[in-house]
């Protein structure tokens, strides 16, 4: 009240998002809070169906289910916060990632073997008989199949890293809108930093 005595600027609805478990509260004679009688006649007038009051289990908190079932942001409630929903929609790429990135070390180690083998049956001397020739010969194809098959996980590994970090903008973009939906002043064009 100082605030208005003062001719201040107050966040109106601010305050009655953090209060509103106690205006909303019907079986009291009198309420807590001196907007309280202002704000059932505002509902009342534009016809908003009020079911019995209950009291706030938390206080200060509301969901994304709160603001779904006051329409403030679209979709179906479903119990679940988008928070939620977009870190599990990053946990699929990373998990990909992560065994995509295992087989490729896997694949390195055995190159190593290979090259390993090359290098001692090389170095025991060009081809003495056929059959050196031979495995020579198979160690190098068998080395040429693994560097492509390395080169194709590499390109995987980097689209899904791309993949990644588009989803990291995406999720950054929508946590930004929801935390500007939530913010009670507005953040001015200038200030919003995209990564």
């Amino acid at each position: 009240m100082e605030k208005l005595d003062k001719l201040e600027e107050i966040n109106l609805p601010a305050i009655m998002l953090e209060h509103m478990h106690r205006v909303m509260t019907w079986k009291r004679a009198k309420h807590d809070i001196p907007y309280g009688y202002l704000l059932n006649y505002v509902f009342k007038h534009f016809e908003v169906p009020l079911g019995r009051g209950v009291p706030g289990t938390t206080k200060q908190m509301f969901t994304v289910v709160t603001l779904l079932e006051c329409e403030c942001v679209e979709g179906k409630a479903n119990g679940r916060s988008q928070v939620a929903d977009l870190l599990e929609q990053q946990a699929s790429p990373k998990h990909d990632l992560t065994h995509l990135t295992k087989i490729l070390n896997d694949k390195e180690v055995e190159i190593a073997q290979l090259k390993s083998k090359l290098h001692n049956v090389v170095s025991r001397g060009p081809g003495t008989n056929s059959v050196d020739e031979q495995v020579v010969q198979k160690l190098r194809d068998e080395n040429e199949q693994l560097l492509k098959k390395n080169a194709s996980l590499n390109e995987k590994v980097k689209a899904l890293n791309n993949k990644i970090i588009q989803a990291h903008k995406a999720t950054n973009e929508r946590m930004s809108l929801l935390m500007c939906t939530l913010n009670p002043f507005p953040l001015r064009p200038k200030q919003v930093v995209s990564s």
